[in-house]
């Protein structure tokens, strides 16, 4: 697995993450949740920066099937 990845990347799907929008991935940003590196006018995401998301976003779930 690889440190950074792309929007494109994100986009289509990792490895062990679910594929996120384009437009989803912006308002993420916008709102703090998604963590980013940017070089030039490319955005990068740390894998780590990618598991922490997925773990605030499981949470509200979790706590709404209680």
């Amino acid at each position: 697995m690889k440190d950074y990845y792309t929007i494109e990347e994100t986009e289509k799907g990792i490895n062990g993450f679910l594929p996120i929008p384009r437009t989803t991935q912006s308002k993420y940003r916008k709102d703090g949740l998604l963590v980013f590196i940017k070089v030039g006018r490319q955005i990068y995401y740390r894998t780590e920066h990618l598991k922490d998301l997925f773990i605030k976003l499981e949470q509200p779930a979790i706590n709404k099937a209680d």
